[in-house]
Formats: structure tokens, sequence, C-alpha cells
């Protein structure tokens, strides 16, 4: 099984537990932990951060927190539409290695991802704290 088709499975089985926030924030970790054993393969993006400096690698398992929640609120507010996650997932992981950005540059792109993703918890606050999962899975649930 590869990644993409694992996400909505692993997200599903947190939701039956947690809200969408702290599913994100534990799928952020998990997703983290797996990178990590990446940083010793020569060559790889990870070894490449990991030689660059730790702050580079500390910042890239930050990033995760918010391209996790920007992720879900796409999947979940388009109907669950994986081939938009995966577009942004390739987008997020690949559009940095185009424009060849500097490692300071992707510092402050987690910076402005993590307050996009503050706002976007902040105004969609009932979508994301809220355990019920009528508001997450749109089943019969009508906005007040």
């Amino acid at each position: 099984m590869r990644r993409s088709e694992g996400l909505p499975y692993g997200i599903h089985c947190l939701r039956n537990r947690f809200n969408l926030l702290v599913t994100s924030l534990i799928f952020a970790i998990v997703w983290g932990i797996w990178h990590i054993p990446l940083s010793f393969v020569k060559g790889y993006y990870q070894n490449v951060l990991a030689e660059t400096g730790v702050i580079y690698s500390i910042n890239f398992l930050v990033s995760l927190i918010p391209y996790v929640i920007i992720g879900n609120w796409l999947y979940y507010k388009t109907n669950r539409n994986m081939l938009l996650v995966v577009l942004f997932h390739l987008l997020a992981g690949y559009s940095n290695e185009i424009f060849q950005t500097h490692p300071d540059s992707k510092i402050i792109q987690t910076v402005l991802l993590l307050i996009f993703s503050t706002v976007l918890v902040w105004k969609e606050k009932a979508f994301f704290l809220d355990k019920s999962h009528e508001k997450i899975f749109n089943l019969n649930y009508k906005k007040k």
C-alpha cells in the first residue's frame, strides 16, 4: 500500500477516537517519524536537510503539521477528493525542489503555512474541534 492510499484509512481510524485537529497532529507526528530514517539515506531529501543543518530538519518536521491540517481540510471539504490531496502533496513536495528554494526560505514558508493553518482552524473551529463525524463526513449536517 502506498502512502497516498493509506492516508484516508489512517485518518478515518484516528477520527473514530479524536477530533480532526488532534487527528491531524497525530498523523503529522507519525508522518514525521516515517521520514526520520530517511535522514540516513545518502542523497535523499531528508539526508540533504540533515547535512545542511539540524534547524532545517526540524523545520521539515514542523512543516508537516500545517500540511496535514490543510490536506485534511481539503480532503473533507471536497467530499473526500483524494486526487486533490495527492496534487497538494505533489505541489508541496516538489515545488521547493523545482524552484530550488533556499532552506531559509522554507523556514519562512513553514511560518506562513502555520499562520494559515491556525487561521483555518480558528475560522473552522466546529469542523476541526467537534468530534462529531457528521460535520466531517458531511452526513446530514446542516450549518447553523
